[in-house]
């Protein structure tokens, strides 16, 4: 399948943008981390995770971006638009080095103890053994309790905007998430379009806080992206 052109990796965007717009919600895309970082109690998250918090990552414009959710005023408010939410995004490029002895290494490096493995590195899902080049990781996406669910905010406009802006940014190989079990169980692994899912991705050694051993490892590969993109820009009335 040819790769996508600039001009559909655009066309995408903008139709995430409008499904979003006709909800009453707008996205600003930021690398400001600082503000990110702000926003966090500001929403009630009670916690980033180590992969994507700039607390525990240098990261800089070219490697990470977050999109912040926004409720567009109603005619008769005069106010600003509310941040309601948010959603991170970091690239790796590894070329063709081996996906999980690099994630092993990082999440050693972010959360183990005493220089101790923080997974376990034999227990992974077989298409890591695939997985190369520019590897981008989406997460922490959160959303004010007052605007969960399908008749507020378009979680699959949120996302598959995230990935529009990764094959902008990165044009990246790879895009894989973490599901908490219970969001995989209410149809969330349809929401991120993962076209390989596994449950129980990874073994912890000792889980950290808001993390355990349940998640589902959710992956699509550019080739997958680049069909969903060209079946939605065809029919978007199944977006």
């Amino acid at each position: 399948m040819a790769s996508l052109s600039a001009h559909q990796k655009a066309e995408i965007a903008d139709l995430c943008k409008r499904l979003l717009r006709e909800r009453g919600f707008v996205v600003e895309q930021t690398s400001d981390f600082d503000r990110v970082m702000s926003l966090v109690p500001t929403l009630g998250k009670p916690y980033l995770t180590r992969e994507l918090s700039p607390a525990y990552n240098d990261f800089k414009e070219h490697d990470s971006f977050w999109l912040l959710i926004k409720r567009l005023p109603k005619a008769e408010e005069a106010e600003e638009p509310e941040v309601i939410g948010m959603i991170g995004c970091r690239c790796d490029d590894l070329k063709s080095q081996s996906v999980m002895p690099y994630m092993a290494r990082q999440l050693k490096r972010l959360y183990g103890e005493d220089g101790n493995e923080a997974i376990d590195p034999d227990h992974y899902p077989p298409v890591l053994d695939r997985m190369h080049g520019r590897i981008v990781y989406i997460g922490d996406f959160y959303v004010k309790d007052s605007f969960r669910g399908l008749k507020y905010l378009p979680k699959r406009a949120v996302i598959f905007l995230v990935y529009a802006y990764a094959a902008m940014e990165w044009d990246f190989d790879w895009a894989y998430a973490m599901i908490r079990r219970e969001h995989a169980d209410i149809g969330f692994i349809t929401t991120y379009c993962g076209t390989v899912s596994y449950p129980e991705g990874r073994f912890w050694t000792k889980a950290p806080p808001h993390r355990d051993d349940s998640e589902f490892f959710v992956a699509m590969e550019q080739a997958d992206f680049r069909y969903l993109v060209k079946l939605f820009l065809k029919r978007p009335h199944i977006f």
